[in-house]
């Protein structure tokens, strides 16, 4: 019963990752070829923008929060005092990141001037305040989630097709899953009381300074790591062009689907290595992790003569996709690293150390290039992108050479 259980959670999970990455790629051509490559592009800068404060409203609580509702499960009350202390933090949260996110979009003159965009974009939080995707975690009953964050997503693509017929419509693009996010919310939570009896209230002090002392270390290695994942969308908006954000943003969608086999293989095998700590295992899935990527970038690598058009037509240059599709076979191996070993293998400190290093070599290398003045290119953006993984990669490869060859001793 408890296996039936989590294969049917991972099948969940399996389909709702499988949406999460396709959809955006099956309306990237229309909402390109509609609202035009720049706008498209200022449109991809208000959903990055507004993704910083998603980072801030969840706070690490989607990880420390999962947790907590796993240990307390048969208590509905400390379940209520969980939830409320989450939502209570999360909802305070969303008020000052608002009010810094209205004061960064006065202002920047191109973010000014699309105020309404960015307003829309901001919907975009609903997601992190209000559905609790922790909760159903914890109490192991994903097939609410999967279900629902489908649902709002096939909807909005729907209505997007519908709706978007010219670049005036742009701000539709985002409100419309902001929508979307603040309907699952609410009918999340309402079936969280109807189904467990788990009720909101004012929360407490006590349960508040409880979910912060776990949530605040998470919640700084998320912010980290979001400026070397996500800063070069701003930077490539103002120094470069809106248009080859739009180019930056699909190399990035690319990697993601190209890393996703890697994930899969490693969520089957981490519960296994957590347990039995077997280097041999690790060896094995990391092979299947290298095969897999390195076959679908092999592909897509011939591939993209014919596929980038599709996404971009008119696409100029192939050169700077091309050297982006180092980042999954970099990415994959530093990610299979990160969980499989330093995570399964109780050496989690090191992870945050590896995130730090990364920062670090990613700031330097942007310094770098400011200062050679070569940031007014996308192609510096994307090497800086790639150098960034790759500095990762390096420093997580020292830590388990280091680490194994104290096993073996």
């Amino acid at each position: 019963m408890r296996n039936r259980q989590l294969l049917a959670n991972f099948s969940y999970i399996s389909a709702l990752e499988a949406v999460v990455l396709l959809v955006p790629l099956l309306v990237y051509p229309y909402l390109v070829r509609v609202l035009g490559q720049e706008v498209y592009g200022l449109v991809i800068t208000a959903q990055v923008l507004a993704g910083y404060c998603s980072i801030a409203v969840d706070f690490g609580f989607r990880t420390v929060g999962a947790r907590s509702v796993a240990v307390y499960r048969d208590s509905p009350r400390v379940l209520s005092e969980l939830l409320s202390a989450v939502c209570g933090v999360r909802l305070l949260v969303w008020f000052v990141a608002l009010g810094a996110y209205i004061g960064l979009v006065r202002l920047v003159p191109e973010y000014r001037a699309h105020t309404m965009l960015f307003l829309c974009a901001y919907t975009l939080t609903f997601n992190e305040l209000l559905f609790p995707q922790f909760f159903f975690q914890g109490m192991e009953n994903m097939r609410g989630v999967a279900i629902m964050n489908i649902a709002v997503r096939l909807v909005s693509v729907v209505l997007l097709f519908v709706l978007i017929h010219a670049p005036s419509d742009y701000v539709y693009a985002p409100l419309l899953m902001g929508i979307g996010y603040l309907l699952a919310g609410v009918a999340s939570l309402w079936y969280i009381g109807y189904r467990y009896g788990v009720r909101l209230h004012w929360p407490r002090r006590r349960y508040i300074r409880y979910m912060l002392h776990d949530a605040l270390p998470i919640f700084g290695t998320d912010a980290i790591c979001s400026v070397k994942d996500k800063f070069n969308y701003l930077l490539i908006g103002s120094w470069v062009s809106m248009e080859w954000v739009v180019v930056y943003d699909l190399g990035a969608r690319f990697t993601s689907l190209l890393v996703k086999p890697a994930g899969v293989v490693g969520t089957v095998l981490f519960p296994r290595l957590a347990a039995t700590q077997s280097l041999s295992l690790f060896r094995r899935g990391g092979v299947a992790v290298v095969g897999f990527t390195l076959l679908g970038t092999a592909a897509l690598f011939v591939l993209l003569p014919w596929i980038a058009p599709l996404f971009i037509p008119g696409l100029s240059s192939l050169l700077e996709l091309r050297i982006y599709m180092v980042a999954p076979l970099l990415l994959s191996v530093s990610g299979y690293l990160a969980s499989e070993f330093l995570i399964a293998f109780r050496y989690a400190r090191y992870l945050l150390w590896s995130i730090m290093v990364t920062t670090v070599g990613y700031l330097v290398g942007l310094l770098g290039g400011i200062g050679a003045g070569v940031h007014h290119s996308l192609l510096f953006f994307v090497l800086l992108c790639v150098g960034s993984y790759l500095v990762e990669l390096i420093y997580r490869v020292y830590v388990y050479q280091k680490k194994t060859k104290a096993l073996w001793a």
